[in-house]
C-alpha cells in the first residue's frame, strides 16, 4: 500500500484519516508504522504469522527510503548517517546511503527506531522536507500512486514470506 502523507497508520484521532477508512476495509491491518508527515510502502495483511517476523528488532530486515532535506548537505552528512547516528543515547546501526543530489540521498537501514531518519538528520542538524518509503525487504513500490494497493503474490510473496522464515 502507498500510504499518503497526513494518514494514520495506528490510533487515529477524531478528523484524522487511517488507511482502513481511505480503503473501506477492516479486515487488514498495516505492520510497522509511517509518521503522518512521511508517505510511501507499508504492507497490509491480515495474516498474523508475519507480525512478529517483520516487526521484532531482533530480525535485521532491510527499508529503503528516499529522503530530501531542507538544505543541501555534503559527504560528511553521508558518512556519519551511514556509519550511524547518536539520537538520544543510542547510536544508531550502520546503514547504506546514496547520494541522489545535493538536498536528497536514499538510506537502507537494518532498524527502525521512532522518527528515527528524521532524528538522524536533526542530529546532523538538518531537517527533513519530504521522506518516502519505497521498499521493505523484497517489497518494492514500484509505480504505486498515493493511496493505491497491490496483492503481494506469486514469486515475490514465496521470496518474503521465505526471508521471514515462514
Amino acid at each position: 500500500y502507498y500510504k499518503p502523507r497526513e494518514v494514520i497508520t495506528h490510533s487515529p484521532k477524531s478528523g484524522e484519516d487511517s488507511i482502513q477508512k481511505l480503503l473501506g476495509r477492516k479486515d487488514i491491518f498495516p505492520i510497522g508504522r509511517l509518521d503522518k508527515d512521511s508517505e510511501g510502502l507499508i504492507i497490509l495483511t491480515n495474516d498474523g504469522r508475519i507480525t512478529d517476523k517483520l516487526l521484532n528488532p531482533k530480525y535485521d530486515h532491510e527499508k529503503e527510503y528516499v529522503v530530501q532535506t531542507k538544505n543541501r548537505f555534503d559527504e560528511k552528512f553521508l558518512k556519519k548517517m551511514s556509519s550511524g547516528v547518536r539520537i538520544e543515547g543510542y547510536l544508531t546501526k550502520p546503514a547504506r546511503v546514496k547520494r541522489i543530489s545535493h538536498t536528497t540521498f536514499a538510506i537502507i537501514l537494518s532498524e527502525g527506531k521512532k522518527h528515527q531518519i528524521r532524528r538522524m538528520c536533526a542530529a546532523l542538524d538538518h531537517q527533513v522536507a519530504h521522506l518516502k518509503r519505497v521498499r521493505i525487504m523484497n517489497i518494492i513500490l514500484h509505480t504505486l500512486q498515493s493511496n493505491q494497493w497491490r496483492k503481494i503474490e506469486g514469486d515475490e510473496l514465496k521470496k518474503f514470506l521465505t526471508s521471514l522464515g515462514i
